[in-house]
């Protein structure tokens, strides 16, 4: 039973302190929103001193395991683990789990991602793409905005907002950007730059 479980964890963590998270993380399985939440409580009181069960975890061959682990490790702010983040948002086997390391690496805000970040905007997968795009807006990455600028002429609707949002995340040289964009003839586009810069607090140009 549920509550079961969870009153065990609670239980474990009090009697055997942080390293208890090796065991509940080995044995957990299909982690419910709900003891998801209540698990995530622990592990920030421990914070740091967590970090090094929920990264061993991250071989777990539990989906919703390896996806808290991430979760908690963008929480946590632990940029260490930026290298590990890194090969899972290249190689691991799993989209979803791939994708979840992509966004934690932008939630990260570390540089070395930038080179793999860039890489992923043409990733063929879509979700890929996208948390690549999402990521490089939290990080700042002037250098993207050329590929950026691309997505932003032939990508999907939801590929221009987040490339544009990404372009004026880049600071002032994004802004300046799409403010010398915002009266293209592509009327979608131009509308897409319009509802971004209004965002930003910045008026669009007319002419």
């Amino acid at each position: 039973h549920p509550d079961v479980r969870l009153q065990a964890m609670q239980s474990l963590v009090v009697l055997g302190g942080v390293s208890s998270l090796q065991t509940i993380l080995r044995r957990s399985k299909n982690i419910s929103q709900w003891t998801a939440i209540e698990l995530s409580i622990i592990v920030m009181d421990f914070k740091e001193e967590a970090v090094p069960y929920l990264i061993e975890a991250l071989g777990s061959n539990d989906q919703s395991v390896v996806l808290f682990c991430i979760e908690m490790l963008a929480e946590i702010g632990f940029v260490s683990a930026v290298e590990t983040l890194r090969a899972m948002a290249r190689d691991y086997p799993n989209t979803v789990i791939r994708a979840k390391a992509v966004e934690a690496l932008g939630r990260l805000g570390d540089q070395r991602a930038e080179e793999l970040l860039l890489e992923l905007l043409k990733n063929p997968v879509p979700i890929l793409r996208y948390k690549a795009i999402e990521a490089i807006g939290k990080i700042g990455v002037a250098g993207a905005i050329p590929t950026l600028a691309e997505l932003l002429r032939t990508g999907t609707l939801q590929e221009k907002i987040l490339a544009a949002r990404s372009i004026a995340s880049a600071g002032p040289e994004g802004i300046s950007f799409l403010t010398s964009h915002s009266d293209l003839e592509n009327e979608l586009v131009r509308d897409v730059v319009h509802q971004v810069l209004e965002e930003f607090g910045v008026e669009p140009a007319i002419r």
